[in-house]
């Protein structure tokens, strides 16, 4: 997992007009202080911010996201990998599996015409490109 000081400041930033949003709106609803409808709400809201502001600026920023898809080879819980340089070639990166060396090739965005004849597994990031829970298999 790739986490660091500016993916929390943006989480932070994209998370706290839901939460705000969602204390008030449950508070309006609800006409007294409800503690776990605000609860509910501002989770809700918190997380529906997250992933609609996040995507398109890890996108537009050409970041990587926090997490990478399981090495095909080794399938190892943990998701280990190294990045070999600090910012890998947009819109496709090669990055090897810490445990067992397996190289794969992740695609950020569309999956164009393959450039070289290595033998990595590819994968394409799906929606949110902030968070990258969903990769698709490209075979």
């Amino acid at each position: 997992m790739r986490f660091g000081l500016p993916d929390l400041l943006i989480a932070v930033a994209a998370t706290l007009p839901g939460f705000l949003a969602g204390a008030w709106g449950a508070a309006r609803i609800a006409g007294e202080p409800s503690r776990p409808l605000q609860l509910v709400c501002s989770c809700g809201l918190g997380l529906v911010g997250y992933l609609v502001l996040t995507s398109p600026l890890y996108r537009w920023l050409k970041w990587r996201p926090l997490l990478f898809p399981r090495c095909p080879q080794c399938r190892h819980k943990d998701r280990c990998y190294y990045a070999p340089r600090e910012q890998p070639a947009w819109p496709v990166g090669q990055i090897p599996c810490a445990n067992c060396g397996k190289e794969i090739e992740l695609w950020y965005d569309q999956p164009g015409e393959a450039t070289d004849t290595s033998d990595a597994v590819r994968f394409q990031l799906l929606w949110p490109r902030s968070f990258g829970g969903r990769w698709r298999r490209l075979d």
